[in-house]
């Protein structure tokens, strides 16, 4: 599970949390997104690489994206975080990513959907899992899941080749290094 990760490029860690917006690159350029699909009341900020393209079948044909981070963040069964970084610089997670409308505020008597003539309803917006898939050797001491990485080379293929994205959910992830962190 990825529950936290690091800013790609940031100055000393910048820690994104789920509901933080970030950019992500998606097949048609960049964008700032949140971190998490709301499901039920509830933020739900990772998709199975198991199951993603069954539960998440709209996102995964047409909303695959990329988030590149500096590093991130697995809690061991005893709560020890440890903080995994490639040994080659940053690291691309694979994300899934749709477009969401906002949950309608309570108004003045405590209704839901009840909006004032001062208050707009929300916009729609942007958001994205990060997808995950079994833990390699490299995080498998710590966690049992890991985020689903592509190659920085292969980004396209996983943005615009449905086939090599089929692929890569079952594809053996790269080795990390990893820190214990306090």
């Amino acid at each position: 599970m990825c529950g936290r990760f690091t800013a790609a490029g940031a100055n000393g860690r910048r820690d994104v949390r789920p509901n933080d917006g970030y950019p992500v690159a998606t097949a048609t350029g960049g964008t700032l997104m949140r971190w998490g699909f709301r499901f039920d009341g509830r933020l739900t900020v990772n998709a199975r690489a198991e199951t993603a393209p069954v539960r998440f079948r709209t996102a995964f044909s047409s909303g695959r994206c990329a988030v590149e981070v500096s590093g991130f963040y697995e809690w061991s069964p005893q709560k020890q975080a440890f903080y995994y970084t490639a040994a080659d610089g940053d690291i691309i997670l694979c994300a899934l990513s749709r477009r969401e409308q906002p949950p309608i505020r309570r108004g003045a008597f405590g209704q839901i959907g009840f909006l004032s003539d001062a208050e707009p309803e929300p916009e729609p917006e942007d958001r994205f899992v990060v997808i995950t898939t079994a833990a390699n050797d490299s995080v498998s001491p710590v966690h049992d899941r890991m985020p689903l990485i592509v190659d920085r080379r292969r980004l396209d293929e996983w943005l615009y080749d449905d086939g090599y994205a089929k692929n890569l959910l079952t594809a053996r992830m790269p080795m990390l290094e990893s820190v214990a962190v306090r």
